[in-house]
């Protein structure tokens, strides 16, 4: 209950920072969404480039731990010079007037959040793996020597990468975790979700608001705040979405139960963060490049997939603004011209045959789909308003979709998403962002109606509803299977969490204590091998990737996370195969003595001085082996229990 308190307080306390940042820079006839969202972006600009810098150049972690405090320090004294010495407001209206007109900002967020309490499946296989790194990162940075090229899941050194380096999200996210003195799962998986859809709905309220006052000056304020129910859609269960042929957005199911990651921040909101400042400028100057930079660094902080979507989105303002704004016709054919031909160029002399064929599979779904067809349609229909700033807006959307599915013109996309599930997820933002432009445009025709408020609260309320049936009806697998859906209880997942209330399985926590605590107090090195996958609470959980969450000591390698990485090419378990962990897991399955000297010999070969056992009928084989009994980690209701044995 402790770390649920100041959990809470943290995130209000963030968020109100946020608000209060943008609030005192920002003139007060912005909404307050974008306050929230400028706040977050300056906020974010000065932690991210913090952290590029400290991680380019191996500085210390502690280092980085004492510039975000002074950071977070330097915007509270900001705000309150403002606030005492300039006579800015924070809440221009006062609080009521901002609790009336963003109520339902809140109430999307806590409804999102209900969503995610029913996902405990994915958390327990790790998000398909990716908390191997992720969540291992948050909690192993302030505790590992050289921690900026390390392999988090297996305890080993690792190589340097470029793309790692300039992404900082897990760095800011250890320094709250490590202040906070939080359970690294419950904070990431549960209150940085709450925290991001938050920042989320209020991003897209900032958004419509600046389109719908470009349509209708005289828009009503107080209906903003409604147009963010459609974030609703987007926490469908993936499964259910493609089954019924609803869309195929690659990685969907991470909106849903993994919008802590970094890249859930660029693969929703990348588009509106990097256009919503400009959606009232007329012309490209330097102080407009400024910004785009310092928003695209926010972006690579977060996530490295974003930098096709910058590239594009930023080239595609600038061909519309020449045409739409400054009547610039040849000065825009000529960069559309010289666009397609680096296109042509880059699909013919570059290897892109593996995004193609990816993309190519989510276009044949999506070509189907009446939700984007939908979308589409409404998008086009958008130029009957005769609105150059709405025409700009749409073009740009549509040229996305054009030049980032047609083979031979999204060379270009291609080349610089460099894998193929980054341009997939990259599809993921523009679909989700047609839908959300759409459903504006939606908000704007039926505002007039005399019940649109209720028309709203019913359209959030269905989504809602239909969100959760879906993972009732497809939510009991994390595979999608094109031929039958499984069902899910949604009772149980419920039941679930509330006996893991730091949205991990409790045995896999104290397992890593014991671990922790054992390799310190004996100043010893643990090589430690188990099964890769285990069954608790009826879900599969990938042990071994998530273990080192709750024991970051360099002292302990998880060498049965290897398999997902490449070996530590300077270590003894540079040879160490998936066949190597194949005997320990024969051995489990079958303990026969042809498998018993196979197990023997290669914990002899590779010196594996710790094992976790299923169970205890393993004993007199293994304390044979030269092990003792360290401790029997067990849990009634997930039924899973972990004998750890040592030598």
């Amino acid at each position: 209950m402790k770390e649920y308190i100041i959990g809470f307080l943290f995130v209000i306390t963030l968020s109100l920072l946020f608000y209060s940042f943008g609030s005192v820079i920002i003139n007060k006839e912005k909404s307050d969404g974008y306050k929230l969202m400028v706040g977050y972006l300056i906020y974010s600009f000065f932690i991210g480039l913090s952290g590029m810098i400290i991680q380019f150049f191996n500085i210390p972690w502690k280092i980085y731990f004492y510039i975000v405090i002074l950071w977070m320090i330097g915007i509270v004294l900001f705000i309150v010079y403002q606030v005492i010495i300039k006579h800015k407001k924070i809440f221009y209206d006062g609080i009521k007037e901002y609790i009336k007109n963003n109520y339902f900002l809140f109430i999307v967020t806590i409804l999102l959040m209900a969503v995610f309490m029913l996902t405990y499946n994915a958390l327990w296989f790790g998000n398909h793996l990716d908390d191997g790194y992720y969540i291992t990162k948050i909690a192993d940075l302030p505790y590992v020597k050289d921690p900026y090229t390390f392999n988090y899941s297996t305890g080993f050194q690792d190589k340097f990468s470029l793309e790692r380096i300039l992404n900082t999200h897990e760095l800011e996210l250890s320094v709250y975790v490590y202040l906070l003195r939080m359970s690294p799962s419950l904070f990431t998986r549960f209150f940085m979700s709450g925290l991001h859809y938050f920042v989320f709905a209020n991003s897209l309220s900032a958004f419509a608001y600046a389109i719908l006052k470009k349509i209708n000056k005289d828009f009503n304020y107080y209906l903003v705040q409604f147009v963010p129910t459609i974030l609703l859609l987007f926490s469908f269960n993936e499964n259910f979405i493609r089954y019924f042929n609803i869309a195929f957005f690659f990685d969907s199911n991470q909106f849903a139960n993994a919008i802590y990651f970094g890249s859930s921040v660029v693969r929703v909101m990348s588009f509106i963060f990097l256009l919503t400042p400009f959606i009232e400028s007329k012309k490209v100057d330097f102080k407009m490049i400024l910004c785009v930079v310092g928003i695209s660094v926010v972006l690579m902080s977060k996530s490295s997939i974003a930098l096709p979507l910058i590239i594009l989105i930023s080239l595609f303002y600038v061909i519309t603004t020449l045409v739409f704004m400054n009547k610039k016709y040849l000065s825009a054919i000529l960069l559309f011209g010289l666009f397609i031909v680096v296109s042509v160029c880059a699909s013919l002399f570059t290897d892109v045959s593996r995004m193609q064929n990816c993309v190519h599979d989510i276009l044949l779904v999506n070509s189907h789909s009446i939700l984007l067809l939908t979308s589409y349609a409404i998008i086009i229909l958008s130029y009957l308003l005769k609105n150059k700033y709405v025409n700009r807006m749409s073009t740009i959307l549509l040229l996305l979709l054009v030049f980032t599915q047609t083979p031979i013109l999204s060379g270009l996309y291609y080349a610089t998403s460099i894998y193929a599930f980054v341009s997939c997820r990259g599809l993921t933002l523009i679909n989700y962002t047609c839908i959300m432009y759409a459903f504006i445009l939606i908000v704007y025709f039926t505002s007039k109606i005399r019940f649109s408020q209720v028309l709203y609260s019913v359209i959030c309320l269905c989504l809602f509803a239909t969100s959760v049936f879906s993972y009732h009806l497809a939510g009991g697998s994390l595979f999608f299977d094109k031929h039958k859906i499984s069902q899910y209880s949604l009772g149980h997942a419920l039941n679930v969490i509330a006996h893991n209330p730091e949205f991990m399985p409790e045995t896999t926590i104290e397992l890593g204590y014991t671990l922790q605590n054992y390799a310190e107090d004996n100043n010893k090195e643990l090589n430690v091998i188990m099964t890769r996958l285990i069954l608790s609470d009826g879900a599969a959980h990938a042990l071994p990737i998530i273990l080192r969450t709750y024991c970051p000591s360099e002292k302990i390698h998880i060498i049965s996370a290897l398999y997902r990485y490449e070996n530590p090419s300077t270590t003894k378990f540079k040879d160490f195969k998936e066949e190597d962990q194949s005997l320990f897991e024969a051995y489990t399955v079958n303990p026969s003595q042809e498998n018993y000297e196979k197990l023997k010999n290669m914990v002899d070969t590779y010196d594996i001085n710790c094992l976790v056992m299923p169970n205890n009928s393993y004993d007199a084989d293994v304390k044979n082996l030269g092990y003792t009994l360290l401790k029997c980690v067990t849990n009634d209701f997930n039924d899973v229990t972990h004998y750890i044995y040592v030598r």
